[in-house]
């Protein structure tokens, strides 16, 4: 199938799905077949380095597209960002073809996973993405203005490896699932322990294909 641009008139399947949330989170042009070729090289190196599920690796276009919901949450045309335990960089990456103009920063601790987000940088060119290999601690005061990360760890235990990596008043997006809301207000008066607050959830892709629906992001403020 030839997509044109990043039309998804005449795509099916989870292609498509990515293909719409680009258009509608207006990416540039040509970020679809930037994607497809990241696609492939996951596909490609998911057994070596660990990358993916096997289930996730048949259609990894959906949480790609779901990765770019948190557009929804964050509207600055220049940030700088990090991608906490960015693994095989399914949100990292995405977001960083879709918003050139943002400086993005992938954290892993793992050396494979490492060298095979600095190969995806390198064949999509992107100009605006480096790799920081360690744990999050070790980057600590580090100030970017937002940090993101797919649904792993609970939302407390999460706030407290990001909190240090913010500058004050920046933010943390999570993605989460269905329980997302309950979730976050168990979490509020946990959070003021850490210096942040919770911002909201919100409901995120819901004029999307179902493939990124059930998709939710709580967004979380260092004080």
């Amino acid at each position: 199938m030839v997509i044109i641009g990043n039309s998804a008139a005449a795509i099916d399947g989870p292609s498509r799905a990515l293909a719409e949330a680009l258009e509608l989170y207006r990416a540039p042009e040509g970020s679809a077949e930037a994607l497809g070729e990241y696609a492939r090289l996951l596909r490609r190196s998911r057994g070596w380095a660990g990358l993916i599920s096997s289930s996730m690796a048949e259609a990894p276009e959906a949480p790609m597209g779901q990765s770019l919901t948190l557009l929804e949450a964050i509207e600055n045309e220049r940030l700088e960002v990090v991608d906490v335990g960015s693994g095989g960089g399914l949100m990292g990456i995405p977001i960083a073809v879709a918003r050139p103009g943002w400086t993005v920063t992938l954290l892993e601790r793992s050396g494979r996973k490492c060298a095979f987000l600095a190969e995806a940088i390198g064949l999509l060119d992107l100009e605006n993405t480096t790799v920081l290999r360690g744990d999050a601690a070790a980057f600590a005061g580090m100030e970017f203005d937002l940090a993101m990360s797919r649904a792993s760890g609970g939302i407390v235990d999460m706030s407290r490896v990001v909190m240090p990596l913010l500058s004050r008043s920046g933010r943390y997006v999570a993605l989460r699932g269905d329980a997302a809301r309950e979730e976050a207000e168990q979490a509020r008066d946990r959070l003021a322990v850490l210096g942040a607050r919770l911002v909201g959830v919100r409901e995120a892709g819901v004029t999307l294909e179902p493939e990124l629906r059930r998709t939710s992001l709580v967004v979380i403020e260092k004080l």
